[in-house]
């Protein structure tokens, strides 16, 4: 199993977009039983359903099961799911005026119960009122 997560910015007035960041992250072992029940046609809601976000640095472990350094707000994700191609895309966009002034350096996907079943590190990235972060994280079961 793999995953990929990529962070673009949007500039609110101008609506340009600019790549951050694209990187591969750390798929913990519970996020192979999301995914099953996910491409086998279950109801995405009920399996991994937020983003989280947080300013901690340490890189992925496989035992994790939180964020190093969580911040609000926690974002609903909305699911694609690629069957046959085995793989499922999470996307959720923190706005204009969330976490602003934050060096946002991980994000992690939540399941409906807070269980942590990925987790990416990448370089710290601020955030203000004038751009939209957009993360677009996808996990693939076959590499």
């Amino acid at each position: 199993m793999k995953g990929e997560l990529l962070i673009t910015s949007r500039h609110l007035k101008t609506g340009r977009r600019k790549e951050i960041m694209r990187t591969n992250n750390l798929v913990l072992d519970q996020m192979y039983e999301q995914l099953i029940q996910l491409i086998s046609g279950g109801d995405a809601d009920a399996y991994v359903n937020e983003m989280q976000y947080g300013t901690g640095t340490l890189a992925a472990a496989a035992d994790q099961t939180f964020l190093q350094k969580p911040i609000t707000p926690t974002k609903a994700v909305s699911v694609s799911v690629d069957a046959p191609n085995y793989t499922v895309t999470f996307t959720a966009t923190l706005g204009s005026s969330e976490a602003n002034g934050f060096p946002i350096a991980e994000a992690g996907l939540l399941t409906a119960g807070d269980k942590l079943v990925a987790r990416a590190t990448f370089a710290s990235q601020s955030k203000t009122s004038d751009y939209a972060f957009d993360f677009t994280w996808t996990v693939t079961l076959k590499s």
